[in-house]
């Protein structure tokens, strides 16, 4: 063994013989601290990126199907046997009999289609936040099999 006098260089002592790349790959401890926490924050933004992305998808998700309902709806509409071609009288206006709140209220499906929408939205938010419960779970799970790993 004719390495027992010899001194091995390891990350940890820079050695005046080793020309490499030390000098750029070494970071101070205090400035390594900085750089582990600039590291977790750009974690945690993508975290939050990736949900406030998966949100925006599922709103977009609901919007659509929202619109479709409304086409099928208005198709139905303009498709039911004795529904008359026009409105002789504009929305608005209250005729003989009816009072203004009648005449400028919401028609009458428009509180069913958004009550229906609205249900249909808190559904799919509580589906996503099992979801991203789960995930947590099984990336909790996946670190602590990674530290097991590591350790032992």
């Amino acid at each position: 063994s004719g390495m027992r006098g010899h001194l091995v260089a390891t990350s940890f002592q820079a050695s005046p013989s080793y020309g490499g790349l030390m000098s750029q790959g070494y970071v101070p401890p205090g400035q390594f601290e900085d750089l582990l926490n600039l590291i977790r924050q750009a974690s945690a933004a993508s975290d939050r990126a990736m949900n406030a992305a998966k949100y925006a998808e599922m709103a977009a998700s609901a919007a659509g199907a929202a619109g479709q309902q409304a086409v099928v709806r208005a198709m139905h509409m303009a498709n039911a046997p004795g529904t008359p071609v026009a409105d002789a009288v504009p929305p608005g206006i209250a005729q003989p009999g009816m009072s203004v709140g009648t005449a400028c209220g919401p028609e009458p499906g428009l509180l069913a289609a958004c009550m229906q929408q609205i249900a249909i939205s808190s559904t799919q938010e509580r589906l996503a936040k099992e979801e991203d419960e789960e995930d947590e779970d099984r990336s909790r799970r996946r670190r602590k099999q990674l530290l097991e790993d590591f350790l032992f």
